[in-house]
């Protein structure tokens, strides 16, 4: 059964093929798709359309069409659309198109896809949301360059929109493209009816009486029976009695007042959409018994494609989806008191497309920056400007900075955007991934697509890796150092660096001097090798190493000992005024003459879970303090040499706790505590070729020393 399929289609929002003025094929249109595809044909007129998508002539081996209908057919697809008039004339059009379906391996586009495919169309009522996904662009209608595609993200029409249409709409995930088309429906239809009269109006100053049964009178002139026309004056107000022509006191007497002719008002509101309103006439003479008329707006037939539901509105709004648009000169019916008064037209621009993008600017080319970075962005002078930061996510320390594209950012909370630099800050504890967001927003409030841009800020963190194959070396992970000769020149520059090692990595000779706070971190069986005539010195400042091995090596014999300073060539870290933290390390040691690994003066050590090996041919010992507050848990110390005072404590506190202590020496002790508080608990002592017999002697503390805790502690 044939039947007239009407839709509300804006002009450039769908590829349109006119057979002639009453009937356009809206979908499919000439390209390659990934689905089957639906056939939509609009008719405003009484013919009979028949189609084939096999070639053959659809008249003689085609099917009627009475609606949307899915072509569930692949390949090289040739449609045929033929249409018969009422006066019987005949038209054809060919649509060539093809179909290669895809596997669509993205879960989410899966889901998306099968929703919009339950039915022959997507069955869409105004106000509910469609959630494009953010990885596939869309477009509508037939203008589907890439170009002008936009990013995926949550589309919708206003509630109170008055439009029922069919919207053709594309999808791509830059291999292949899906389209389907859309149906909307208003959430509610138009309201008021219609009124049945004995006559028409027509083009609003002709008027024709068309029940013959009937008498009329105009304005209050004489009674007479049906005629062909009668001319009005549409600036003033005419009324229209009418009643049966059969005579009688009873029949009653209907009367039908034909306002001035009013005009359509056309208003644009916050959002984009468009309001059509009905007002009167300010040049009308309108009469003081009908000082005001609430007219009604319809659908007209005139319209090349309908724009509005069925039903009379007192206003009408048309809306579209963000991307799509309405340019076109659109017929309205008018009405009054239910009847139809004549028709109006009104040019309708409704713009949604997305005006321009923001253009942002960052302080650094690259997605990884050594520095703080700054961000701004600028836009047309007539759009507005808003600006959003995601959390920012903290990247593990690794050589290998992750792709931006794969970080799972929070949504961003967006702010009016003042025109002023933003400042993306370093932290010195973590590497710090940030997002920043921007959009433009014209008058009406329709949103620009959102860019973004993704930065690493790593400002500390500096890397060292000897097997790196880069030539050039600037300490990121992209090109690491290949030694540890610039330690002083960079940890001098800034209040802090960390030093990520992998690998073995040589320091520089000499007295390496350190003011400000210093972190070596290792990774894959780091080490640090100091020459002999090397020694960190670190005043004022903190220091810190974990998960690392770092060893002084003597040269060979036959080596000439390039000149160094006392403290190089007796000492591995001599900390003033400073605090120094280690961490799960292991730290071996070997001088040519006396040897102190740790020199302190009034400074803080804190070691932990670490080992250390100290041999020198001359005296030797781990841990020299002066003044200062010393930590010491789970580790382990060796001291090596001809006379060995494994640590040695002048002043301050000191607090050792299940830890390991052994010198081998002819003169050997474990500890000399001078007038220090000190804390033994659960630790174990070894003396090995030493002279001294007693445990006292081992371990020795003057008299203004005070033993705080003696606890646990075991002579081997």
């Amino acid at each position: 059964m044939k039947k007239n399929i009407f839709f509300a289609l804006s002009l450039f929002s769908f590829f349109a093929v006119a057979l002639f003025a009453e009937v356009t094929v809206v979908n499919p249109v000439p390209g390659n798709f990934a689905n089957a595809q639906t056939l939509v044909i609009e008719s405003n007129a009484d013919e009979e359309i028949y189609y084939s998508f096999s070639g053959a002539d659809p008249l003689s081996s085609g099917f009627a069409y009475d609606g949307p209908v899915l072509l569930d057919v692949v390949g090289n697809i040739e449609l045929r659309v033929a249409v018969i008039s009422k006066d019987l004339k005949q038209s054809e059009i060919k649509i060539s198109y093809s179909v290669t379906p895809a596997v669509v391996q993205n879960a989410e586009h899966a889901s998306f896809f099968s929703a919009l495919e339950r039915e022959s169309v997507f069955e869409y009522v105004a106000g509910e949301k469609i959630s494009v996904p953010f990885s596939l662009n869309y477009a509508f209608g037939e203008n589907r360059n890439l170009s002008i595609f936009e990013r995926g993200k949550e589309i919708s029409i206003s509630r109170e929109a008055s439009n029922e249409q069919f919207v053709p709409i594309s999808f791509s995930d830059g291999q292949s493209e899906w389209r389907y088309v859309i149906h909307v429906a208003p959430a509610q239809a138009g309201i008021l009816s219609r009124r049945k009269v004995p006559f028409e109006v027509v083009d609003w100053t002709h008027l024709v009486f068309t029940d013959p049964k009937m008498i009329y009178s105009l304005d209050g002139s004489w009674w007479y029976s049906s005629r062909d026309e009668v001319t009005l004056d549409r600036s003033v107000v005419n009324t229209v009695y009418f009643q049966s022509a059969d005579f009688s006191h009873e029949n009653p007497v209907t009367k039908i007042v034909l306002p001035p002719k009013p005009a359509l008002e056309v208003s644009r509101l916050y959002g984009g959409a468009v309001k059509i309103s009905v007002r009167e006439n300010p040049s009308a003479n309108n009469s003081e018994t009908h000082s005001h008329f609430e007219y009604q707006i319809s659908s007209s037939p005139l319209a090349r494609q309908r724009v509005v539901s069925d039903g009379l509105y007192s206003e009408v709004l048309l809306d579209v989806f963000e991307g799509d648009k309405i340019e076109d000169r659109i017929p309205f019916d008018i009405f009054f008191d239910g009847v139809f008064q004549g028709t109006l037209f009104a040019f309708i621009e409704l713009n949604r497309s997305a005006p321009n993008v923001p253009a942002i600017r960052l302080s650094t080319e690259n997605y990884y920056s050594r520095e703080n970075v700054t961000v701004s962005a600028s836009v047309a002078k007539n759009l507005k400007l808003f600006a959003g930061i995601s959390d920012a996510i903290e990247i593990p320390l690794a050589f290998e900075m992750p792709n931006p594209a794969a970080l799972n950012f929070s949504e961003p909370i967006f702010m009016p955007y003042d025109g002023k630099e933003i400042t993306l800050f370093a932290d010195t504890e973590k590497i710090l991934a940030y997002k920043i967001s921007f959009y433009s927003e014209d008058s009406l409030g329709v949103k620009s697509a959102t860019v973004s841009r993704t930065v690493i800020v790593d400002k500390y963190n500096f890397y060292v890796d000897a097997s790196s194959k880069n030539a050039e070396e600037d300490g990121t992970p992209f090109a690491p150092f290949k030694d540890l000769s610039q330690i002083s020149k960079i940890a001098n520059s800034n209040e802090f660096s960390r030093f990520v090692i992998k690998g073995e990595a040589q320091m520089g000779s000499g007295e390496v001097s350190l003011a400000s706070n210093v972190e070596f971190i290792g990774m894959n069986d780091a080490k640090i090798v100091f020459p002999e005539t090397c020694a960190i010195l670190m005043k004022n400042a903190g220091f810190f190493a974990r998960d690392i091995t770092m060893e002084k090596i003597l040269k060979n014999a036959s080596s000439k000992i390039p000149r160094a300073s006392a403290k190089a060539l007796t000492n591995m870290f001599v900390f003033e005024n400073s605090a120094a933290t280690f961490n799960n390390c292991e730290i071996v040691s070997n001088f040519s003459g006396d040897g102190i690994v740790f020199n302190l003066s009034h400074s803080a050590l804190s070691l932990e879970k670490t080992v250390v090996a100290n041999t020198a041919q001359g005296y030797s010992s781990v841990l020299n303090a002066l003044g200062s507050n010393v930590k010491i848990f789970g580790s382990r110390f060796l001291c090596v040499s001809d006379t060995a005072v494994c640590v040695s404590v002048n002043g301050g506190t000191f607090e050792l706790r299940e830890t390991f202590l052994q010198s081998s020496a002819r003169m050997a002790r474990i500890a000399e505590f001078l007038g220090a508080s000190v804390v033994l608990e659960k630790n174990s002592f070894s003396a090995q070729g030493s002279r001294l017999a007693n445990n006292e002697e081992l371990i020795y503390k003057n008299s203004q020393t005070k033993i705080l805790k003696d606890f646990g502690n075991v002579f081997q």
